[in-house]
């Protein structure tokens, strides 16, 4: 609720013209990132990497926001710049994003290698093991696919795209969870 009180005193500030900071403009693209206005968050984070081009957050939102306005290649450019800047930042994060825009163009095997990156970077981090469970769902892999429902429920996933490749595959396989 603290974080919601905040954004509000930034868009009134801007509402009335008081100039902003990148922090401000962080806040307010990453609201109007959940609220689904894309285009919006990516000026707010196109000012937060103006004055803050090291800002992860900024870069992967960004990134995010191309992908939902079916803008694949820009995001695919987005991200690659973002690891050119920060190549020690987030990038199991990037990885998986880079992963799930070659999924989004619909290259599938494209996307396995960032996966498999990103999962030696960080094994736990869900997110990738639901965008491989999904690819690899897509590719018909289902035994590979299973084993990453499987580490993906493991880690507490909630991904519902995930949860219900995961059945399809135990129906498909035949198998009990």
């Amino acid at each position: 609720m603290e974080q919601h009180n905040k954004a509000k005193k930034y868009f009134r500030k801007t509402l009335v013209g008081q100039p902003i900071d990148w922090y401000e403009w962080y806040i307010q693209g990453s609201a109007s990132l959940k609220l689904g206005q894309y285009k919006k968050a990516i000026k707010c984070f196109d000012e937060v990497l103006k004055t803050n081009p090291d800002h992860a957050d900024a870069w992967i939102g960004k990134g995010w926001c191309l992908n939902k306005l079916s803008k694949h290649d820009d995001a695919l450019t987005c991200y690659k710049e973002f690891q050119k800047k920060l190549p020690d930042v987030s990038q199991h994060v990037v990885l998986n994003n880079i992963g799930w825009t070659y999924h989004q163009l619909k290259k599938y095997d494209q996307a396995i290698p960032f996966y498999n990156r990103a999962i030696k970077l960080n094994k736990n981090f869900v997110q990738v093991w639901n965008s491989k469970a999904v690819t690899l769902y897509k590719l018909k892999k289902y035994p590979q696919a299973l084993i990453c429902c499987k580490k993906a429920v493991k880690l507490g996933t909630k991904d519902k795209e995930t949860l219900s490749c995961f059945e399809k595959i135990k129906t498909k396989l035949n198998k009990p969870s």
